[in-house]
């Protein structure tokens, strides 16, 4: 589709924004509620801060347009997870969050048709 090849020919940053306004309309029609995007500490960034059934939910996003290479979820390596956590563990700090929270990855691969991989509860504490 000529859609695709237009954003495939973008900048990396508009192809994330892209890609992260797909995980959000898809965690809408999940019934989540989106609270923050993009939230950028200097160690770190959070993709989308949402909430679920009263539950905090940090969203990791990431895209690949091709599975040639492996799943787009593969590429949270030990460096993206210890930045992660450090943004997570800030942001809970400033808001003042003393509940309940989970840490998911939405994997997206695009081309003729996208798929979206929604894994909740991803381990990043190595």
């Amino acid at each position: 589709m000529v859609i695709h090849k237009r954003i495939f020919s973008a900048s990396r940053q508009n192809v994330g924004n892209w890609a992260e306004d797909l995980a959000v309309n898809f965690l809408k029609k999940l019934g989540y509620k989106i609270i923050e995007r993009n939230v950028r500490f200097k160690f770190g960034e959070i993709d989308i801060v949402a909430k679920n059934n009263n539950l905090l939910v940090f969203i990791e996003v990431r895209f690949r347009k091709t599975s040639t290479y492996g799943d787009p979820l593969s590429t949270i390596g030990a460096a993206k997870k210890s930045r992660l956590k450090k943004a997570i563990l800030a942001y809970i700090s400033k808001i003042g969050h003393t509940g309940d929270l989970r840490i998911d990855a939405i994997g997206i691969t695009g081309g003729e048709s996208i798929t979206i991989n929604h894994v909740k509860n991803i381990y990043i504490y190595d």
